[in-house]
């Protein structure tokens, strides 16, 4: 898949993410929230996002073994990332992952905001649906939910992006967030 310059597409960057599910289901789900920069710091549930929302750190020895293999790959990945376009980043946040039943989305937005240093975001497809794109509208390119996929891209105004609503199957990714 040719892609723009700063987006790269990994196809099988992490194996094992049906495991990774059945790990997420005994999670505790929410609705997803935004951060306005009207209101820095105060997560808010808006309509531009409709998806459901579980995290957990990035390193931690109570991760069970699958996600650590998982944020192990990705991490990798990330700071090759990092690497070839001579972007250190200090931190990672912990991950966020989306549960996004058919018809949810999450509208157009930025992953970097003045209370969000971000500089890099990631995003990892748990599962193959249909539908369910990330959107890069400045960019005109898609790219699809296929299981072990991983897109990697600059958090900037550049790169906003959108998670169109999946058409059937439910949708799960997990994303990871670089601090510079």
């Amino acid at each position: 898949m040719e892609s723009p310059i700063g987006i790269r597409v990994i196809d099988d960057a992490v194996p094992g993410c049906a495991e990774v599910i059945e790990v997420l289901r005994g999670f505790e789900w929410t609705p997803s929230v935004i951060i306005r920069d009207a209101t820095p710091g105060v997560p808010q549930v808006g309509e531009e996002r409709s998806s459901s929302s579980t995290g957990y750190p990035m390193l931690s020895w109570s991760n069970p073994p699958v996600l650590h293999e998982a944020n192990r790959q990705v991490y990798l990945a990330l700071d090759q990332y990092a690497k070839d376009w001579n972007c250190q980043f200090l931190d990672i946040e912990p991950v966020s992952v989306q549960r996004y039943l058919p018809g949810q989305e999450y509208r157009v937005h930025t992953d970097h905001h003045a209370t969000m240093p971000r500089i890099i975001s990631a995003v990892l497809y748990l599962n193959t649906v249909e539908g369910g794109e990330t959107h890069f509208p400045h960019l005109d390119f898609s790219v699809s939910p296929q299981e072990g996929r991983l897109v990697i891209f600059p958090a900037n105004f550049v790169y906003a992006h959108a998670a169109l609503p999946p058409t059937a199957g439910t949708k799960y990714a997990a994303a990871y967030w670089a601090l510079g």
